[in-house]
C-alpha cells in the first residue's frame, strides 16, 4: 500500500488532471451544462473528470473504496438458507 502523502499527492494530481480536462481540452464538447467563462463550459460528456476526481476519492479513501467494491449486490442475491433440502 502506498504511503498517505504519495496517495494524497496523486489525488491532487488527479482532481487537477481533471478541472484542466473539463475547462480546457475537452475535445469531445457536448451540449454545455454550465458556462464557467466565454468559451469554457462543463458539457454532458465530461466523463474524463468524473473518471479521475472517482479515482482521486479512491486514493484519498482506500477504506471505503475496497468497502465499496467488495459488497455483493443484495438486490440480485438469493437467500439460500431459507430453500428446502
Amino acid at each position: 500500500m502506498p504511503s498517505r502523502s504519495f496517495r494524497l499527492a496523486a489525488a491532487v494530481a488527479l482532481a487537477l488532471v481533471g478541472l484542466r480536462w473539463i475547462v480546457n481540452t475537452n475535445p469531445w464538447s457536448g451540449p454545455t451544462v454550465l458556462h464557467l467563462a466565454e468559451g469554457h463550459g462543463v458539457h454532458l460528456n465530461d466523463w474524463v473528470t468524473l473518471v479521475c476526481w472517482a479515482a482521486a476519492a479512491m486514493l484519498v479513501w482506500p477504506r471505503l473504496a475496497a468497502v465499496r467494491l467488495a459488497q455483493p449486490v443484495t438486490s440480485r442475491s438469493v437467500d439460500h438458507s431459507r430453500s428446502p433440502r
